[in-house]
């Protein structure tokens, strides 16, 4: 359905953590235009896209914050995770360190935006023969989590070089997610903006 000049019923804010060259900006771009990026260029200190999409039936402005994992930043954090209602964290499953520190990434999570929910993405998963995270070791610690987290989780195992078409459900079931809570408690049909 076109989106057209419509005013949005609901505009949701989610923030997109992750490891040095994991590769989020490259899956965000991916995901907001198809596109690859041809070099790397770390995220300073934070990238701000947004796109108007259907959500479960409404129209709605999904604001994604990718927030740069440089050190440096740390005093801007907290008005980056304000008013957040889902978030994203991309690890390279290439790179083993960027697994380890996905519960860094959690806590600070909990710490601003406590009882959003959640997406864990692996990414570069065509680089097969250069994996350093197993399947056991990612099912294994979404077990846990799913039972130490208090909201939703999801995992996506991904590469952005590969199709928009399979980075496109990491973003729409979060918002999905989302939605389905602010509609659930939402009990006007007046437009609300979160």
């Amino acid at each position: 359905m076109p989106t057209g000049k419509r005013t949005p019923s609901y505009i949701i804010k989610i923030i997109m953590l992750g490891y040095t060259r994991a590769g989020k900006t490259a899956l965000l771009k991916k995901y907001m235009d198809g596109t690859f990026p041809s070099k790397y260029t770390p995220t300073q200190p934070m990238n701000l896209e947004s796109k108007r999409m259907e959500v479960n039936g409404h129209l709605t402005q999904v604001s994604i914050w990718d927030i740069g994992s440089q050190m440096g930043y740390d005093t801007l954090l907290p008005m980056y995770y304000r008013g957040a209602l889902g978030a994203i964290i991309v690890f390279d499953l290439t790179h083993k360190k960027s697994f380890e520190v996905v519960p860094t990434f959690m806590n600070e999570i909990k710490k601003h935006n406590p009882g959003i929910p959640l997406v864990i993405v692996g990414n570069k998963a065509d680089l097969a023969e250069e994996r350093e995270v197993s399947s056991e070791e990612i099912s294994k610690f979404l077990d846990t989590l799913k039972m130490e987290w208090p909201r939703k989780v999801y995992y996506f195992e991904v590469s952005a070089k590969g199709e928009q078409e399979k980075i496109r459900p990491i973003f729409e079931k979060l918002a999905s997610t989302i939605l389905d809570d602010v509609t659930t408690n939402d009990n006007e049909e007046e437009e609300v903006f979160i």
